[in-house]
């Protein structure tokens, strides 16, 4: 682990608090050493159609794709990586797994983020891609 990684880990848990897709609360960080990139949450998107169709389904958004998405706006993310957060209780216990689905992954290396960190039980977690 790097020195600057427990602030942006505890940025990603801030940003917990803006999200809730049901029992789910992640917030995620995409960071340089000293610059943040961008910033998301787990949020619930639904669309004005979806009753009149009969569909109660509800549609996610993970937290590292929305933190993807607030750094498009940057030429490169490849010096940069993502710190992902899931915090228990409605946002308010303790942090939990949130290792990357296979889709975010996907997403996380197209985008070329080479480092991931992210939270488990047990402490924090670094993968290099």
């Amino acid at each position: 682990m790097k020195p600057h990684d427990a602030k942006y880990l505890a940025l990603a848990e801030d940003m917990c608090k803006f999200g809730g897709a049901g029992n789910q609360f992640l917030g995620a960080v995409i960071a340089t050493k000293t610059r943040i990139l961008g910033t998301g949450a787990n949020r619930q998107k639904t669309h004005p159609l979806q009753k009149m169709y009969g569909g109660e389904k509800r549609l996610y958004l993970h937290a590292e794709v929305d933190a993807l998405i607030s750094a498009l706006r940057h030429n490169t993310l490849e010096k940069a990586t993502i710190y992902i957060v899931r915090k228990m209780k409605h946002g308010k216990g303790e942090r939990g797994l949130a290792k990357p689905c296979v889709n975010c992954k996907a997403a996380i290396i197209e985008a070329g983020i080479k480092r991931i960190v992210y939270s488990t039980n047990n402490g924090p977690v670094e993968e290099l891609i």
